[in-house]
């Protein structure tokens, strides 16, 4: 018996569409299965769940360290001490941006194992990340024992005028940031 293109194409589509339903009966979260969704852990979406979690977190930390960072104002009643001390509580969040991110590293390592080249991925990214903390923290590190008591503004001299800027360096530390 030969059977048409018409015949064959309605096979086709009937074993297709058997297929789909049949991946779709496990999608819904059955008990004992691993196609399970929500997040709990189970399978390659429970994964990619915590990694999202956790690398919200960390964009939060990230937040607030800019927004912290654009909140400092100098008044004319601030202290040189109490600018050391802002940089040196930037030092600490920065430690714990680094710290969320050791924590996305890790989760990623154990819950994606299944997925290497990703899993390396993370990883190296959090690496590098990490590296520029550490460098910036080491930085602000530097300037939280700078200043005394005395005001920001505050002049040391006996008739309280100010003294002239030394204009090559200056114009060195203009360029610099200029490019």
């Amino acid at each position: 018996m030969k059977r048409g293109i018409k015949g064959e194409m309605i096979n086709r589509v009937m074993i297709m569409m058997m297929v789909v339903v049949v991946m779709g009966c496990n999608s819904g979260g059955v008990g004992g299965g691993e196609g399970g969704t929500g997040g709990e852990g189970r399978g390659l979406s429970g994964a990619m769940m915590e990694v999202g979690r956790s690398a919200e977190n960390a964009f939060y930390a990230f937040m607030g360290l800019i927004t912290d960072t654009l909140g400092f104002t100098a008044k004319a009643t601030t202290k040189k001490s109490d600018v050391g001390e802002y940089f040196s509580s930037l030092g600490a969040k920065l430690g714990e941006a680094s710290a969320e991110l050791e924590v996305l590293a890790q989760k990623s390592e154990a819950e994606g194992s299944e997925d290497k080249p990703i899993t390396l991925s993370i990883k190296s990214a959090v690496e590098v990340a990490k590296g520029v903390l550490d460098t910036l923290k080491g930085h602000l590190e530097s300037l939280k024992g700078i200043g005394d008591s005395s005001l920001v503004g505050e002049v040391k001299s006996d008739n309280k005028q100010g003294v002239a800027v030394n204009t090559d360096v200056l114009k060195k530390v203009h360029h610099a940031l200029t490019g």
